[in-house]
């Protein structure tokens, strides 16, 4: 009976730990609108992004700067498109970048605007400044609304669910094999989430709740982590089966040492 509540406990506790540490990568990744701006080049290499940034621009100032002119519109085009492609070029559009991706997820209101200043540095031609602004209409994806306004209440708490079910198990003093192979299991399983949550789910949900192009923005935005979410993954999975490996060592170095019948009344309560 001891060894069944300690395994719920465990369970509770690291499903409470997993849920909070998947919302707070959510959080950090398709939820926090600066990361499409950290990694503007990255998002301005997507062919699709860049294809559509580059013909708003376009339409925004070729006519304007070459009245009359069938021509203007491809040349004006080609010019932005390779400013967007070095990354001093797309750094200019980082401040956009992160202002469409507020707009997807509901943090703020309105149409997104290329401002004259903007418009004349992505040109390369002093005219555009002299040009209205340019309107982005970026639409809100509801689920991302929703999500980030569950997990501001669901990470919290359950990061003290977790605290608290972890100090509970340590206050039933099981055995340290126990403790060690559940721990292991544990980041084995947490790395797993960590690829979930902060490379599958934001890098290629966002365009399946939204067929507009700048639902790619946090997409890609996320899947540029995809090397830093591996190495993460991948020294909790290290970790963990490195304790998994040490637990079997000590449980059979117990079970040499423990007396047969003491080995046998252990064995028949333990919580695997």
């Amino acid at each position: 009976m001891r060894w069944s509540f300690v395994g719920v406990l465990v369970g509770v506790a690291f499903t409470c730990a997993w849920v909070a540490g998947g919302g707070w990568l959510l959080d950090r990744t398709v939820l926090r609108p600066e990361l499409s701006g950290e990694q503007a080049v990255d998002v301005m290499a997507d062919d699709a992004v860049r294809g559509q940034f580059a013909a708003l621009v376009t339409a925004a100032t070729a006519e304007g700067m070459y009245p009359g002119d069938p021509n203007a519109p491809v040349r004006v085009r080609s010019t932005v498109d390779l400013v967007l492609t070095i990354p001093a070029g797309a750094e200019l559009a980082a401040p956009t970048l992160v202002e469409i991706h507020s707009r997807l997820i509901g943090a703020s209101e309105g149409p997104v605007e290329l401002r004259p200043e903007l418009l004349a540095q992505l040109v390369r031609d002093e005219r555009a400044g002299g040009l209205a602004p340019a309107a982005i209409v970026v639409p809100r994806i509801g689920a991302l609304e929703a999500t980030d306004r569950v997990l501001r209440l669901v990470v919290p708490v359950a990061a003290i669910a977790a605290v608290v079910l972890f100090a509970l198990v340590a206050l039933t003093r099981p055995e340290r094999d126990v403790l060690i192979r559940a721990a292991g299991l544990g980041l084995l399983v947490l790395a797993m989430v960590v690829v979930l949550f902060r490379h599958v789910l934001p890098g290629y949900v966002p365009p399946v709740l939204e067929d507009s192009i700048w639902a790619q923005v946090p997409a890609v935005a996320a899947r540029a982590q995809l090397i830093g979410t591996l190495m993460l993954a991948a020294g909790l999975a290290v970790v963990g089966l490195v304790l998994v490996l040490i637990a079997g060592r000590t449980g059979r170095r117990r079970r040499r040492t423990a007396p047969t019948s003491s080995y046998r009344y252990r064995e028949q309560y333990r919580w695997s």
